[in-house]
């Protein structure tokens, strides 16, 4: 089924403003009830998007034809998709958690934090509407994860180590000079990316890496022991604050942890007693150099100790490489 596009689109519509509040007529009016309040409200239902089905923006008037589902989080489905311009996108759903006025005021957050954070290292973002009650992002589209990539048997990540390490670090960079913290770096958030060759469409060109959903990042200011993020993904001073004050350095033990996977070559999760005993740095001060030194300084559990900025992480295994 395609969906009925508005009127008169204008070719100067701002992005900010696609989830503003909807005329009574367009969205179905929320029951008032007298339950007491301490009952949460009923989740609204989620119809998603089916394979070969186009969808129209009604901001800004951009069709799109859904492909198979990609990948699901606890927070939405992303499923392919290819836009007007035969490029290929990434469709983002996003799961229904509260109130329409919570779930909107999420969506609004999470274009808003990819709209400023515009990075060559960022996955990027092209539109964002609402579409049979439900809220869509759009974004290009990537290869496959790193979290994939790790799943192959016999796979060369070690071999990978510097890349990932000088864009995500990069990525990272960018994102603590905003005075924002990513909070969800781990292998399934980071992307391969090829560019694409237009005298051969079908064809890989060479290979580099981003990262993507910014759906969890907060500003610095709003970090605090309370931080919502996976259980198996809690650095030592948010188990313990007498670890340290939590803050951009979350994102640097994290990518501490992302690089001693790519180091061993398989995916790793460790229990929150293994993070409190230091058991992932434990691991890192096996490794060789030139990746040891820099990958264990990233996973000290003190953040007086740990490497201070992304910069310095990506320096220390650039130095080492010397």
């Amino acid at each position: 089924m395609t969906a009925t596009t508005s009127n008169a689109t204008s070719p100067e519509v701002d992005l900010r403003t696609i989830f503003a509040e909807l005329s009574p007529a367009a969205i179905p009016a929320l029951a008032v009830s007298a339950t007491p309040a301490i009952v949460p409200p009923p989740v609204r239902q989620l119809i998603l998007p089916t394979y070969g089905q186009t969808i129209t923006s009604q901001p800004t008037g951009h069709t799109y034809t859904v492909g198979m589902q990609i990948g699901e989080g606890y927070f939405s489905r992303v499923f392919k998709g290819t836009d007007e311009f035969d490029d290929k996108v990434a469709i983002k759903v996003l799961k229904p958690r509260g109130t329409y006025e919570q779930d909107r005021l999420a969506a609004i957050g999470e274009f808003e934090r990819l709209l400023t954070l515009r990075h060559k290292r960022i996955t990027h973002v092209q539109d964002a509407f609402i579409y049979q009650d439900a809220f869509y992002i759009v974004t290009e589209e990537c290869g496959m994860t790193l979290d994939y990539y790790m799943g192959v048997e016999n796979n060369d990540a070690v071999r990978w180590v510097e890349g990932v390490a000088r864009c995500v670090c990069s990525a990272l960079e960018y994102i603590h000079r905003h005075d924002m913290v990513y909070l969800d770096l781990h292998p399934g958030n980071v992307f391969f990316y090829w560019g694409r060759d237009e005298l051969n469409p079908d064809a890989l060109t060479g290979a580099t890496l981003k990262i993507g959903d910014l759906g969890i990042a907060k500003p610095v200011a709003e970090i605090t022991p309370a931080v919502t993020m996976a259980n198996w993904m809690f650095p030592p001073e948010v188990l313990d604050p007498t670890f340290g004050p939590t803050g951009k350095a979350i994102d640097i033990y994290h990518c501490g942890l992302l690089l001693l996977q790519m180091a061993v070559g398989r995916r790793m999760r460790f229990t929150n007693r293994e993070i409190l005993e230091g058991v992932p740095r434990d691991l890192a001060l096996k490794l060789a150099e030139p990746h040891r030194s820099a990958i264990e300084k990233a996973l000290r559990r003190r953040v007086e100790f740990r490497t201070p900025t992304a910069r310095d992480l990506w320096l220390d295994i650039k130095g080492r490489l010397a």
